[in-house]
Parts: C-alpha cells; structure tokens; sequence
C-alpha cells in the first residue's frame, strides 16, 4: 500500500539529469523546456521544492565540470532554462498556496556559488542539504578538484542578465571572490580577476547610479592583480588568447552599462523576451541567441569569452537507458542494487495490502449475509473482479521487472571490466552512501508502517459506522414501503371517485355541446342571408356611382376644351399686342438715334471751333509776350476758364486742379455753349464795362455753384455707398439664418420686395410660431 506524503521517486530524479544531459544546442533547449514543463505540472506541491533543489545541483554540477577549450554555451543554454522554469512556476503554482513560497532553481545556484568559493571544490549533493532526502544520480568532481571562478561568474553574469539573480547578490559574491583570493596566486589569482572582471561589466557607468563605490573597488583590484597576474600567467597558462577573450567579453559586457538599468550589455539582450511573455507550454527563448548548430569541428579555446562548439557526442536514448551509458561503474552496481530492494519492498507492502483487503472483504461479507441475495451476488462478483485485477497487475510488475532485470545484467556485464580498476577507490564512498540511503528507507519505513496502522485503525472504524448506518436504512426503507402501500390504496379509491365524477360532466358537457351546435348552425344561416342582401345593396350602389362618374368626366371634358380655346385666343391676342409694342419701339429708337446723331454733329463743329479760336489766341500771346494782352484777349472770365485755367484776382493767382479738369466732358461743354448762347454778347460787354466792381461777387458765385455740384456728387455717392453696404448685411444675414435654418432642419424662405413677414417656415409644417431671434420659425 502506497504512503500518503507524496515524495520524488528515483525515475524522476533521473529523469532531470538526463533532460540537462540533452542541452547542448538553442533547438534542443526547447524540447527539454517543454518536457521540465510537462515533469514540474506533474509533481506535487509539496515535493516540487526538493525537485528545484534536485535540478540546481546537477545544473551547477555541470557548470563546475566544463573544463577550459570545450564549448561554453550550455552555461547560457542553463541559465535561460532556469528563466523558463520560473516564468512557468510563477504561472502554474504561485496561486496553489500564497503562504508558503518555494525556493526556486537560480536560487539554489547563487547558494552553490557562493559555497564553492569556502570550500573550493563542489560538496557532495547528497550530504550538502541533509533535509532534502534527494538521491543523487550525477557523480561528483574528485576530491579536491577545483571549480574555476570564471565558471561560477559566467553563470552569475548570465543569471543577472535575465534578471534572475539582482546586482546586490553580485556584488556579495564579488566581495566574496576579492576575499578568497587574497593569498592565491598563479592561475588560480588570474582565474578570480577574470572572473571579477567579467561582473564588473555588469555595474553601470553612470556616476550618479548605484553601487559606483564598490565597482570603483572592484576595478582598482582587478588593475592592482592584473599585473601580477600577468606576471605569472606565462607559466600557467597554455593558451596566448585568454586576455584577449576577457577583453571581448569586457567589451560586450560594457556597452550598456550606462544604462543604471544596467539590462542586458553584449548588445543582444536575452531580456528582449521578458517584455514578450511566453505561455506555460512553450519554453521562455532569447531572442538574440542563434540556433546553434552542432559540428565536429574543435578549436582551441579557454575558459573566458566565447568557447569553441562542442562536439557531437553520443546521447542515451531514454531515462530508462540511462544506465547502461553511464561510466561510473560502481554506482551502476549501487542503484541496481537499491532498485532491486525497493521492488521487493513495493511487492511485500502489496502482497501486505491484498491480505489486508481480502480480511476485509471477508468481515464484510460475514456482517452483511442479511442483504438481499442480488446485494450479495454483485458484491462477491466486484471482489473477484478486485483480485483478477490485482492478479493481473502483479503479473504484469513481475514481467516489467523480469525486462529490468535482463537489462540490467546486460549492463552488468558491460561494466564488469571498469569496476575492477575503481572498486577501491569507490568502496569508501559506496559504503557512506549505502548507510545513508539504508537510514533513509528505514525512517520511510518506520513512517510507512506507522502510516498504515493509523489508516487501518480508520478503516476498522469507518466499517463499523457503515453496518449501523446500513442497518437504520433498512429499517426507515420499511417504514417507507408501509407508508406508500397505504397511500397507494387511498389514491386507488380517489381516482375511482373522480373517475365517476368525470363521466358525468362529460355525458352534461356533450348535451351542451350539442345545443351549441345547433345555435352556431342557426346563426350562420342568418348572416348568410344578410351577406347576400349586403353585396346585392353593394353593386347596386357601385353601378350608380359609376353612372355619376362617367356624367362628371364628360363635363370636366368639356370644360377643359373651352379653357384651352380661351386661353389659346388669349395667347393670340398677347402676340399681336407684343408685336405692335415693338414696332412703335423700334421706331422711337430709330428717331432717337437720329436726333443723337444731329446734336453730335453740331457740338463737334462748336468744339472745334472753339478749340480753333484758343489756339490762335495762344499763338498771338505767345508771340506779342505780354501777359496784359493775354488776358485781355481772353475777354470776360466764365465758369471754366476761371476755375480750370487759371486767372488774376484781386489777391490771388488760381492755378489749375488737375489736367483731369483741363479736358470737359461733352456735358459740361453743352451747358458751357448754353450758358453763352442764353447770355451772349452782353455778359461780354458788362464784364468789360463792370469788371473790377462785380469781380468778387461773380467770383464767389462761381466758385459756390461748382463746390455745391461737388458735394452733391459726393452725397449721392455716399448714400449710393451706404446703400450698398446695407444690402450686402442684409444678403449676409439671410444667409447665416439661412445656414441656422439648414441645421435646425427647416426651410428658410428670405424677404422679397420689402415684405417683413417673411420668415421662417417648418418642413414639416409643424410649430409655426416659434421664434429664432426676430424671425419666426
């Protein structure tokens, strides 16, 4: 019988070890996402801690044992591994339990680095946490073997990258390295600056950002040991190209240590997919890290900067498998062994269960012989059902285990040459492990057993609840079926009752039905007969009506002939009287243009004439010279020349306005030969005899006569203007009511020939007295 505390088994932990064996390239840490994925949903809540304990180790297991020159990319491939798994545990089982929290796998790893810098070698994972009770499966480096801080800080470098591992714990364990190696020298010193100086990339260059103090310590270390390092790097070191792959990985390290963010600094952040979550089904992958492909091409390389690609290598095919490729020989021996125990542990616990059930079934069946004999037959079929089922798996573990053990010989012999050689170097260490795992499944033991009794001790009391609790529903079952026979009885009678009571109200409903039926027939033949009477009345009435229309359209004929014969004479009518408008027309025009034409003719002739007897005048004044004579041959100022041309006052000379005024319109002439036709030769001789008395009086009339035609002009013109003006607002301000009618969704009608009434009116002729501003909508 199985425990009830559920606990990792040894196919799981095996599981994972030969999961992180398969990371070697970006396309196969998809597949082994997915599957850790898949292990991680399907392990309890209570055991899924001791898994990521389990799978730290062997991860930092494997770090530990890359050796300088091999391929230095599963340290990334781990890191981003470690990233999904949190991604997926912060998703599947951060709800399960909020108060209790779970050390996660990146934890474990900062825990194991910072340990390997105490004891400078990797501690046994099976004594390393005593409570775990895990059962390793990935041999340990030998005794005293060191692990490379260049490791160790490539894994931190790429932790801190994904933001797994914060910039304080870096900095704990750089303080940690600068300690350490306080008294080293050689290629352990270079070693600890390579690896301080590949995390001091990891600190940002802003000075104002945090933790500047402490990478200015860390830089004046690395400055202060990297000559003597250098010193005795001749030495110890085979491969020339180490400073320089520091001095790549330096690079890449700083150029985006200016952000205090300090994210990703090789210029291809693996945090690009932080910002793009992945779902718990597909692994959390960078997206700057290409697809490596494997080949057998092996260079030369170190421990710092980018190492060369790993050669292929053989792989198991199966967890199952698994140890038949292992090379340690002895702990092959060891595990068959412990797998062995284990299967006849499993088969006494069951062989122990079956007994106890088949007791059980027996006690069962002894206090249940009262049942009905079908209860006794379906149960005695489910127990022989129960047992060709457990006789049927038990036959199948023992073929299951028949192939194991075939296997395992196979593997057995394959291994039997290697175990000779290590057999006693092994020996101590098979015999601490085998005391330990021997204590550990006699306390599961112990727990097991007890485990079992508290649970048999349950049962034992549950089955006695059950036979009291059987033994009261037999007895309520038969007060029940007493109950039920007497209300059955009952119902019998009242149906009989009500069965009588519904065969007389069906024989009274079908006599009334029958009545009803005969009435309805009454009542159709009546409103038949007034049907017919009706559609009698109906055409009747229809054929007058027709009658009267036929009499109302020949009269609408007639008096639509007689309207077009009106209006055609009246037509004929207006014709001729346009006609004869036009003729008189025409005639008047005709005179017009002629009488034009003469009053042209003759004004021409006076202008010429005029313009004739100026010309000479000028020629003699010009040639006489004098201006005495030049006024006196100009006679009696008028209006024009006095004004236009200039002349002597009394006090003042006046000049000509402008030459626009030199030139008269024909208008201004016509009045001129008027005004000297009407006045003639006696204005000539008074202005001659009376000049210099009525000289200001002629002056100031002249002069008043033009400037008041002036300001007319101007009046007239300023009135035209306004005129204009109050239009142009008029037209602007129908069309803005306009443009409001528009919009409050009614027709606008504006004012024509002054008619204030105009206004709004609706579309749909509703709300006729509603008012926007003055005007009526």
């Amino acid at each position: 019988m199985e425990s009830s505390l559920p606990r990792l088994d040894e196919f799981q932990l095996r599981l994972a070890q030969w999961l992180l064996d398969q990371i070697n390239s970006q396309r196969e840490l998809e597949t082994v996402t997915q599957q850790f994925n898949l292990l991680i949903s399907q392990t309890p809540e209570q055991v899924i801690g001791e898994l990521y304990t389990h799978v730290g180790r062997q991860v930092f297991q494997k770090v530990a044992q890359i050796q300088p020159g091999s391929s230095r990319d599963s340290i990334r491939l781990c890191s981003e591994l470690c990233y999904s798994l949190s991604v997926f545990h912060f998703k599947q089982r951060s709800r399960l339990d909020l108060s209790v929290r779970i050390t996660l796998v990146h934890e474990h790893l900062f825990c194991l680095c910072i340990k390997s810098l105490s004891s400078d070698h990797i501690a046994d994972p099976a004594n390393d946490e005593g409570n775990s009770g895990s059962i390793t499966l990935m041999p340990s480096p030998h005794k005293g073997a060191e692990i490379s801080v260049t490791n160790t800080s490539e894994l931190l470098f790429y932790l801190c990258d994904f933001r797994l591992v914060s910039l304080a714990q870096v900095s704990e364990y750089m303080f940690r390295v600068v300690e350490t190696c306080k008294t080293s020298n050689g290629a352990r010193l270079e070693d600890a600056v390579a690896g301080v100086r590949l995390l001091y990339g990891l600190f940002p260059s802003d000075s104002r950002a945090p933790w500047k103090n402490e990478a200015n310590e860390f830089e004046a270390w690395i400055d202060s040991h990297s000559c003597k390092g250098q010193a005795e790097a001749t030495t110890d070191v085979p491969d020339s190209s180490d400073h320089d792959r520091v001095a790549n990985m330096e690079q890449s390290a700083n150029k985006g240590s200016s952000d205090p963010s300090f994210g990703n600094n090789t210029g291809e952040p693996p945090l690009h997919l932080i910002s793009h979550p992945v779902s718990p089904e597909e692994p959390a992958l960078s997206s700057h890290s290409p697809i490596h492909e494997e080949n057998i091409e092996i260079t030369t390389g170190n421990n710092l900067g980018k190492p060369p690609p790993t050669p292929v290598v053989s792989r198991p095919e199966s967890p199952v498998d698994v140890c038949s490729n292992e090379n340690n020989a002895k702990e092959k021996e060891e595990r068959e062994r412990v797998e062995k125990e284990r299967i006849a542990e499993e088969k006494r616990v069951k062989d122990e269960a079956e007994r106890k059930e088949r007791e059980e079934a027996e006690e069962n069946a002894r206090q249940e012989k009262e049942r009905e004999e079908a209860e006794q037959a379906a149960k005695m079929e489910a127990e022989r059902k129960a047992r060709e089922e457990a006789a049927r798996k038990a036959e199948d573990e023992r073929k299951a285990r028949e192939e194991d053990r075939k296997i395992k010989m196979e593997a057995e012999r394959k291994a039997r040459e290697e175990r000779a050689q290590k057999e006693a170097e092994q020996k101590a260490k098979k015999e601490a492990a085998r005391k330990a795992r021997e204590e550990a499944e006699n306390r599961a033991r112990e727990e097991r057993l007890a485990m079992e009794q508290a649970r048999q001790d349950e049962e034992e009391a549950q089955a006695k609840q059950d036979a009291e609790r059987k033994a009261r529903e037999t007895k309520l079952e038969e007060e029940r079926k007493a109950r039920e026979e007497s209300e059955r009885n009952a119902q019998e009678e009242d149906a009989k009752r009500k069965a009588e009571e519904l065969r007389l109200k069906e024989d009274m409903l079908k006599a009334k039905e029958e009545a009803k039926r005969k009435a309805r027939e009454q009542n159709n033949r009546r409103l038949a007969e007034r049907k017919a009477k009706r559609e009698a009345e109906r055409k009747s009435k229809e054929e007058e009506e027709h009658r009267v229309q036929e009499e109302l359209r020949e009269q609408m004929e007639q008096e639509a002939k007689a309207e077009a014969e009106r209006k055609a004479r009246a037509e004929a009518e207006r014709m001729a009287k346009a006609e004869e408008d036009r003729k008189i027309r025409e005639e008047n025009e005709r005179q017009s243009e002629l009488r034009r034409a003469k009053r042209d003719a003759e004004r021409k002739a006076k202008r010429d004439a005029r313009h004739a007897a100026r010309e000479a005048e000028a020629q003699k004044v010009k040639e006489l010279g004098d201006d005495s004579i030049e006024a006196k041959s100009k006679g009696p100022p008028t209006r024009n020349n006095t004004i236009l041309r200039g002349e002597y006052t009394q006090h003042t000379w006046l000049e000509p306005q402008s030459n626009e005024y030199m030139d008269l319109e024909e208008d201004e002439y016509d009045e001129q030969d008027e005004w000297d036709e009407q006045y003639g030769q006696d204005e000539q001789d008074g202005w001659e005899t009376g000049w210099s008395s009525n000289r200001w009086e002629w002056e100031w009339t002249t002069h008043r006569a033009y400037w008041e035609e002036v300001l007319r002009v101007y009046e007239r013109s300023r009135e035209q203007r306004q005129e204009e003006q109050r239009q142009e607002e008029q037209r602007q301000e129908e069309q803005r009511l306009e443009k409001q009618a528009r919009a409050l969704g009614v027709n606008w009608v504006s004012r024509k020939n002054g008619v204030e009434g105009a206004g709004w009116k609706s579309r749909k002729g509703t709300n006729p007295y509603e008012y926007l501003g003055e005007y009526k909508l």
